[in-house]
């Protein structure tokens, strides 16, 4: 935790990220965190462990709403938030076998939570850090569970 959100929990007096550096910073994200959600669904069609490809779909509702939570964030900041719609699910291919796929998750979801923290050491407004903190601790659990999930196939 940072001094400034120590001092003041709730607002700080110093200065932050304007609003349309805010829209512009978190489109980056949606966009890397709509990639990483069509490549676990790609994970949940083709995991011929359908247990794991269960478990990952549940985990895939959370972060279909992070997505929502920061396309809000860039629509307050009277930004137009990253939609997805170039994206073709086809195109997050990762692999053929369980193992291969696993680990090709596990990178994105290690790749997207580095993505996550160097956001946080932006000063962006009180309410986008909670909603950066909370989207990091929902990737962290889909990484933690992946991580696992490397280990049983290898």
């Amino acid at each position: 935790m940072r001094i400034k959100d120590l001092f003041l929990n709730k607002g700080w007096a110093g200065k932050t990220l304007p609003r349309e550096e805010t829209a512009t910073r978190l489109n980056p994200v949606i966009r890397s965190h709509c990639a990483l959600n069509h490549s676990h669904e790609y994970a949940v069609r083709c995991l011929e462990d359908r247990d794991a490809a269960g478990k990952l779909s549940s985990l895939q509702r959370t972060a279909r709403m992070d997505v929502g939570k920061l396309s809000e964030v860039v629509l307050s900041a009277g930004g137009v938030p990253f939609n997805g719609t170039e994206m073709e699910p086809e195109d997050f291919a990762l692999g053929k076998c369980d193992s291969d796929i696993v680990k090709a998750l596990r990178n994105l979801e290690s790749d997207f939570e580095k993505l996550l923290h160097a956001e946080l050491g932006m000063e962006h407004q009180m309410r986008t850090r909670a909603i950066l903190d909370a989207v990091l601790k929902n990737t962290r659990v889909r990484l933690e569970y992946v991580r696992k999930l490397v280990l049983q196939h290898r």
